[in-house]
């Protein structure tokens, strides 16, 4: 379910604020400009854009993040890699108005041979700490795999023991 901002029928002011849950589609998008950045941009499947925040709007949103492309190329950096070719659209101003999907898969499908500098420069998702139910093994000094029911799959957490402290990676690599 999402949230959007509805009115409902009560005179309450108190009762007309704020966000409330439907099962009406909708969706993030994002702008890529000139440079490779992203603003988030909310795609709501309603006719009443009062619904969209301000600065999550399509023409008004200003929140520009770098983000890493995958070989460095993004939607609209050359004509032979237009927003069209990539499924976007392109707006007036030049940018692409692109939507956005997640998906996932595992980085390692073993602990052999794995480093703590393979792990370092792979895993980039950050979780609290292992799952409740996971087993420890010790791979170095500075590097376990927390592995729940004996399989290394995408509910394994790497703790990597790095500069004194103890950081928790979640074995995922996470495409948007």
């Amino acid at each position: 379910f999402k949230a959007i901002e509805i009115t409902p029928i009560s005179n309450d002011d108190d009762a007309r604020k704020g966000y409330h849950w439907t099962n009406i589609d909708c969706g993030i998008n994002v702008k890529v400009n000139s440079e490779g950045y992203i603003a988030i941009v909310h795609d709501a499947s309603v006719s009443d854009l009062d619904t969209i925040p301000w600065h999550l709007e399509e023409d008004n949103t200003q929140n520009w993040v770098r983000v890493f492309w995958n070989n460095g190329s993004y939607p609209g950096d050359s004509e032979t890699n237009t927003c069209e070719d990539n499924g976007c659209k392109t707006r007036s101003d030049g940018d692409c108005l692109c939507k956005t999907s997640v998906s996932e898969s595992v980085v390692f499908a073993d602990i052999v041979n794995v480093s703590k500098e393979d792990v370092m420069s792979q895993l980039f998702l950050g979780v609290i700490g292992p799952h409740e139910g996971s087993a420890p093994e010790n791979i170095t000094d500075d590097l376990i795999a927390h592995v729940v029911d004996g399989n290394v799959d995408n509910s394994t957490v790497f703790e990597v023991k790095d500069k004194g402290r103890s950081l928790y990676l979640k074995n995922v690599l996470s495409t948007v």
